[in-house]
């Protein structure tokens, strides 16, 4: 029989947090006020002891978000607030940043800390080596298929996968978009959004980076018979009544507490709290393309209630009717959709389905105009008594001793937590001693205190009196300490891995002023004779003949490896380069395991302090590239003397790397990717470019795996920073769209700035001022 899996609900404030306890989570995670991937959704230190608090009091676990990407200058502060966290006694940290997880495991290696879904593990090697760095939970990368998951599993990986809410278009964690359109980094909780914009492709404007809201309550038993330890919730930004609605949901379904009514009606409660054209399984049940994206409604699209009968303008409004297909609320708000769109709040009687609404709208709507739910003021209503109404109450027995001339004392108890509170001195009764009857009603009154008492002992071996009021302030005392107890009471997780140094002794590799990255083989001859070493990037890694195209590679060149690949792919080409004897760059950190003998962190293993910078020497990193988001001026803090550090100084950096092909999702297809043919005939993606509004083209740039082809979106111009390149770094050039004739040129041109030539810089990109 599979085990029931943890549910994981997010919180973005104390009434979000609320509502998840009350509809059954067995976990929140949240954001700390500071170094959260999600800068809007976080708590100040003081609301985060009120959340650890609540939590632990009701047995349920607190997982805090310190994920975002760390400058040198912020290890310090980073540093105090986990103290901080671990002092309030939270579960565990996740976090992405790699020098963050050295820094913990270093200083506080008793706590927890998982893998965020950021660090894109998305491999069972990927998630065995995370053991080395002393993570006990994997939250694995979104595009992750349930196979890997459960492998991973099966030997002893702790897994959290995210089951309902937002996904993220590019490979969690590898996307710049947002940075280099506008200074705000995803990777440090800033992002724009910029997916969710419309971008024209082939003539067509639409937002094709745009995708479904996940949904898998209706193949949670599969998932669990998976053996996953924890299913997320994704929506610290969504509002509680959100958090309640899903958290509700799921428990219930988990649970196996729906009869096929209270199941239907769940799923439509789904749909009407949040949904972005219906939904998707995601990537974790095998969808692909017009299966994840949602091209035409980026936001709430609501559920449709109706259609336009007629609309007669009157005035400044026009009077609309509209047959319902479903109940109409008071409060409930609206959308009409056809050549126009118009919102409003309907205010009026409850009317029923099948009768005729009619509808004061602001703008004209013609016959056969869907008319949306956006806001349903009813299910609103009760979703907000989740969090609106008190916590759950504790029962808890009580037993109150009186003894003239010595001190009362109360005692409240469960089967786990006991707590006994001593009051003033009873006196012997001249006239009216206390009886248990008003004993009792004094000590039932609870208050504020979520307690409920339950078996009621009264002990007065003497008659005694003591006056209501003394008996009213011990119970407020012997409550309050209970709850206190109780809290005190949980016990937390410790960490199960501890940080493992892999450093093999070998000589350090030689300064090499300059690289060329392509994969154009033409360029090899060229680059050999002119002393730069070659980086190959294939554009099909599954080809039958790679392993001859990676023959020709000198022993100082290098294969770069794809951002995504399965295990399988992994695994040959780890055997191709350590029989070929060259270097690998690593694309993500979920290639940090690799087992050859000389690898080269590349750009996504972002490389912002001088704790990461360690991490890679001790594991087994030969050099390291410098990461595209930080500033020259931020760079000058990392120190030189650790690894080689190598610097792109031109080339166009993809923004995004994405597991859905636009052209696939125009045609709507939904399966068969890994035998797509679309870019062989000249259909697909080569050559063409995701346009925005202000006029800028994004190329797209596919590669081919074993499953099938992956898009990188890259930057509209290439970085070009000439001669404020530092000699201090190993310069790369990246040659992605540009001809040979044209990155033979850039090639030559960065010749003669090494020689001493001065060459303005043409694009400094994140370069010049980073990002916030």
């Amino acid at each position: 029989m599979s085990k029931t899996p943890e549910l994981l609900a997010p919180a973005g404030n104390l009434q979000a947090l609320a509502a998840a306890i009350h509809t059954g989570a067995d976990a929140v995670y949240l954001g700390a006020a500071a170094f959260g991937a999600r800068i809007n959704a976080s708590f100040d230190i003081e609301k985060l002891k009120e959340a650890v608090r609540l939590c632990h009091l009701y047995q349920k676990k607190i997982y805090v978000t310190v994920n975002t990407l760390l400058k040198q200058s912020e290890l310090s502060d980073f540093l105090s607030l986990v103290k901080t966290l671990d002092a309030l006694k939270v579960d565990s940290v996740i976090v992405q940043d790699l020098g963050a997880l050295r820094l913990i495991k270093q200083h506080l290696p008793h706590l927890p800390v998982y893998a965020s879904t950021q660090m894109a593990i998305s491999t069972l090697r990927g998630a065995l080596h995370t053991k080395q760095l002393g993570i006990d939970r994997v939250v694995f990368a979104r595009e992750t298929d349930l196979e890997t998951i459960q492998k991973a599993e099966k030997q002893g990986i702790k897994t959290e996968v995210f089951v309902h809410g937002a996904l993220c278009v590019s490979v969690s964690g590898l996307c710049t978009l947002s940075s280099m359109r506008g200074g705000r980094s995803g990777n440090r909780g800033r992002c724009a959004q910029a997916c969710r914009e419309q971008y024209t492709y082939k003539g067509e404007n639409a937002a094709w980076l745009s995708t479904k809201d996940i949904n898998c309550f209706n193949t949670l038993e599969t998932i669990k018979e998976a053996g996953i330890s924890s299913l997320k919730i994704e929506g610290r930004l969504k509002r509680p009544e959100y958090v309640s609605c899903v958290t509700d949901a799921y428990r219930r379904q988990l649970d196996n507490s729906l009869d096929s009514a209270q199941k239907k009606q769940a799923e439509e409660d789904l749909k009407q709290i949040f949904n972005r054209g219906g939904f998707s399984q995601g990537y974790l049940l095998g969808g692909e393309d017009a299966a994840i994206i949602h091209p035409w409604h980026v936001s709430h699209e609501g559920i449709p209630i109706g259609r336009v009968i007629k609309s007669t303008k009157q005035r400044n409004v026009y009077l609309t009717d509209v047959l319902l297909s479903k109940d109409l609320n008071d409060q409930d708000g609206l959308e009409a959709r056809g050549q126009h769109r118009h919102m409003m709040i309907y205010s009026g009687k409850q009317l029923s389905q099948g009768s005729v609404a009619t509808l004061r709208m602001h703008g004209p709507c013609r016959a056969g105009d869907t008319i949306y739910r956006l806001d349903d003021a009813k299910l609103l209503s009760r979703l907000r008594q989740s969090y609106e109404q008190p916590l759950p109450a504790f029962t808890v027995d009580a037993s109150l001793s009186l003894v003239p001339e010595q001190n009362m004392h109360f005692r409240l108890f469960d089967d786990e937590t006991f707590f006994e509170a001593e009051g003033d001195i009873a006196l012997h009764a001249k006239n009216a001693p206390l009886t248990r009857e008003k004993a009792e009603s004094s000590v039932r009154k609870s208050g504020d205190f979520p307690i409920e008492i339950g078996y009621f002992t009264f002990e007065s071996p003497q008659p005694a009196f003591i006056p209501v009021s003394s008996i009213n302030a011990l119970r407020r005392t012997a409550m309050g300490g209970w709850l206190q107890e109780k809290v005190a009471s949980y016990k937390r997780s410790v960490a199960n891995n501890f940080y493992t140094v892999q450093k093999r002794a070998v000589a350090k590799p030689p300064f090499i002023p300059l690289t060329l990255q392509s994969h154009d083989l033409s360029l090899l001859k060229p680059c050999h004779k002119a002393g730069v070493r070659f980086f190959y990037a294939p554009k099909d890694y599954a080809s039958p003949t790679l392993k001859e195209e990676v023959g020709q590679l000198r022993t100082q060149d290098a294969l770069v490896l794809p951002p995504k690949a399965n295990d399988e792919l992994l695994n040959r080409l780890e055997t191709l380069i350590n029989k070929q004897n060259i270097a690998c760059v690593l694309a993500s950190p979920d290639q940090l395991g690799m087992n050859v003998l000389r690898k080269i962190s590349g750009q996504d293993i972002y490389l912002w302090n001088n704790q990461t910078l360690k991490l890679l020497d001790e594991q087994n990193i030969m050099e390291a590239m410098l990461p595209i988001e930080c500033s020259l001026a931020e760079m000058e803090a990392l120190d030189r003397d650790v690894l080689p550090l190598t610097l792109q100084v031109y080339g166009r950096t993809p923004l995004m790397v994405l597991s859905h092909c636009p052209e696939r999702v125009k045609r709507g297809l939904q399966q068969g990717r890994v035998n797509c043919s679309l870019c062989q005939r000249g259909e697909g993606t080569i050559g063409h470019s995701l346009i925005d509004e202000s006029n800028r083209a994004y190329p797209l740039y596919p590669y081919r795996g074993l499953e099938g082809c992956v898009n990188l979106l890259l930057n509209d111009q290439p970085l070009d920073i000439g001669s404020q390149a530092s000699r201090a770094y190993q310069w790369l050039i990246v040659h992605t769209i540009e001809g040979k004739k044209e990155i033979l040129s850039i090639l030559q041109k960065y010749q003669r700035i090494l020689q001493g030539a001065d060459e303005k810089s043409q694009a400094l990109g994140c370069y010049e001022l980073g990002v916030l």
